[in-house]
């Protein structure tokens, strides 16, 4: 069970690592704005600070569908991997559906990474910190 949980999100993974590779390039860098384009809660901070920026996410979003259209192609390869990949239960291993599941993984990701980043703020914790 465990083994198929990583098989089926090993896509996410790998855009993450991808997407810190281009935040580190100059890729896309006309997105480097804010995402909350600098406003701040009733509180005086800003709702996600400056390192939630347009770049990552859309970097993020490409990223995904990338590596869910990659690892989609690693698992036709090895069929091992296919039978225990969630997503190819009930849906074929084409690079249209792939294409989907990785735009949606990759807004999902971002969706969910939010919240942590307002909560951060709120406790004065600087943006690309960790909460020590």
């Amino acid at each position: 069970m465990i083994l198929s949980m990583y098989i089926t999100l090993m896509p996410v993974v790998l855009a993450g690592i991808a997407n810190m590779k281009v935040l580190k390039s100059s890729w896309l860098k006309t997105w480097q704005t804010p995402i909350d384009n600098g406003r701040v809660w009733r509180d005086g901070r800003p709702f996600f600070g400056a390192n939630k920026t347009w770049r990552g996410a859309v970097g993020m979003v490409i990223c995904s569908v990338a590596a869910m259209v990659l690892w989609g192609g690693i698992c036709r390869i090895f069929p091992y991997l296919e039978q225990r990949n969630q997503f190819y239960i009930f849906n074929r291993n084409t690079v249209v559906f792939n294409s989907f599941v990785g735009a949606l993984l990759g807004v999902a990701y971002i969706l969910f990474e939010l919240p942590n980043s307002f909560i951060k703020r709120r406790m004065n914790i600087s943006p690309g910190k960790a909460a020590y």
